[in-house]
């Protein structure tokens, strides 16, 4: 089809009323971007993903402010989580707060867990520094002070020993070379 011109500023004149019943009515001219833009009954799809909902436009603002799938910060990590899935994310996530498991009632981010448990939590059993010279000590980090004040002349007793195997060994490499 050609379009003729005078026909076609004749239809484009042309006063209509919306399909979908909201009350515009206006050239026909102006139509497509009435439905395109503004036209508060038509249907559109929820921009949020996993969402199926369908909803009017004239209901958009109410629709994405509470929709189960909309994105919000994770007040801890600030990661956009959808709504639904924030109290699974909290379950995971990094930065929460949470009470060391051994009971030491420090309270850290999950994500600074182990390295607390190895390196700072006062329940963590150790071994006493003096092990390699024979020291079976093993206790909480936090009684460590105590337990070389308590084992101190054995721990003294240990080195020399271990001191008195070393000079020996030396003296028989000495003797052999």
């Amino acid at each position: 089809f050609h379009q003729i011109p005078f026909i076609n500023s004749i239809i484009s004149k042309h006063v209509i009323n919306c399909k979908n019943k909201c009350g515009w009515k206006k050239n026909l001219s102006f139509y497509k971007s009435h439905l395109d833009e503004e036209c508060p009954n038509i249907l559109l799809n929820c921009k949020f993903e996993s969402c199926n909902e369908c909803y009017l436009r004239s209901e958009k603002e109410t629709h994405e402010t509470n929709c189960d799938f909309r994105l919000i910060s994770c007040e801890f990590c600030k990661d956009s989580i959808a709504f639904v899935r924030l109290n699974d994310h909290h379950d995971e996530c990094p930065k929460v707060k949470i009470f060391c498991e051994q009971k030491c009632e420090m309270e850290i981010e999950r994500c600074e867990k182990e390295e607390h448990i190895k390196n700072n939590c006062p329940r963590t059993l150790v071994d006493c520094t003096l092990k390699p010279f024979g020291c079976e000590g093993g206790y909480p980090r936090s009684e460590e002070e105590k337990h070389n004040k308590e084992f101190k002349y054995k721990h003294i007793e240990m080195i020399a020993k271990n001191c008195l195997v070393i000079k020996e060994f030396s003296l028989k490499i000495e003797a052999q070379a």
